[in-house]
């Protein structure tokens, strides 16, 4: 989806240079899914919706009008443009960048300090005189708010830490020192283990772990307990190529009955043990718990690796409990 945003993005701003133009809702606020694509564009003529309108990945237009339009692009996903005026930017940003809750919560803080608040501004009830509109942060501090983070607007509390100046900080990319869950060559991953350390000191790592499968997933090349060591040995070698950490470790299958696709003296001289389930997803609820903690009872498991099973848009979480 961020793709296609920053596709359209570019195309409209040859047709609008001198407008601001910002994918909005789910994408802004960074949801594992998005279901359609909102876009603002501020300062731009209306001629602009003839050129989203007739755009090659156009397959289909629902609406066309001078200040929203909405297509269906080649691929199924709903796409609408909005123009908004430079006076109402921030406030158009924070209404349709959402989510509902969040939207709510703000607009029932502003009724109580007799304001509205809308897509165009925030303004006094008394007489509709404008306080503010054209930034987000000028809404939120009209609102005695600090300027909330959109991946925080899920009404969750975040009106509340704002109001109190407790809001939490965000990771970033910057904030990531190193990565314990990957694979090489040797399995199924696309890259030997060198390249993979090159790769993650011109990332800004300091430390990986090579955690290639173990033998039950067969499909993926899976190591057995000799595999596992002599590979522990080639990955050992590189350790502090280009100043990285590099741990020998593994991804190892937990079975049906929660025990461990290898045998324990083998883990045991590994650097890291990621277990994972990779097979029988559809055990029941106790079952699964049961195997989930007999896995993590092992004293050489230190990470259950993708805990939930769940693929993004193609397979529902696995049951356990996770209390």
């Amino acid at each position: 989806m961020r793709d296609l945003a920053t596709t359209l993005v570019d195309s409209l701003a040859q047709h609008a240079p001198d407008a601001s133009l910002l994918p909005v809702g789910s994408l802004r606020r960074g949801t594992e899914t998005c279901g359609d694509l909102d876009i603002l564009a501020c300062g731009a003529e209306p001629s602009l919706m003839d050129a989203f309108v007739e755009h090659p990945m156009v397959e289909r237009v629902l609406g066309h009008g001078d200040t929203k339009s909405s297509v269906l692009m080649k691929g199924g996903v709903q796409v609408d443009l909005r123009l908004v005026p430079p006076a109402s930017r921030g406030a158009a940003m924070q209404y349709f960048t959402g989510s509902k809750a969040h939207n709510i919560a703000l607009r029932d803080r502003a009724i109580a300090r007799g304001l509205k608040l809308n897509e165009y501004g925030l303004f006094r009830t008394e007489d509709n005189s404008p306080i503010a509109g054209d930034t987000e942060e000028g809404v939120y501090q009209a609102l005695g708010l600090a300027w909330i983070p959109p991946e925080l607007r899920e009404g969750h509390g975040e009106i509340e830490a704002a109001a109190s100046g407790s809001l939490p900080a965000l990771i970033t990319r910057q904030d990531v020192r190193g990565d314990l869950h990957t694979h090489s060559t040797e399995t199924d991953g696309k890259d030997d283990v060198k390249t993979m350390v090159e790769a993650a000191r011109a990332s800004g790592l300091e430390y990986l772990a090579v955690t290639d499968h173990s033998r039950a997933l067969s499909m993926a090349n899976g190591l057995d307990e000799a595999r596992a060591l002599a590979h522990a040995a080639r990955v050992r070698s590189l350790d502090g190529h280009q100043n990285v950490r590099v741990l020998a470790g593994i991804e190892c299958d937990i079975l049906p009955d929660g025990t461990l696709d290898l045998a324990d003296d083998c883990l045991a001289s590994l650097d890291l043990v990621v277990a994972s389930v990779h097979s029988s997803f559809a055990q029941d609820k106790q079952q699964m718990t049961d195997r989930l903690l007999r896995a993590i009872d092992n004293p050489w498991v230190d990470i259950l690796g993708h805990p939930t099973g769940r693929l993004l848009l193609r397979r529902s979480p696995y049951a356990f409990d996770l209390e």
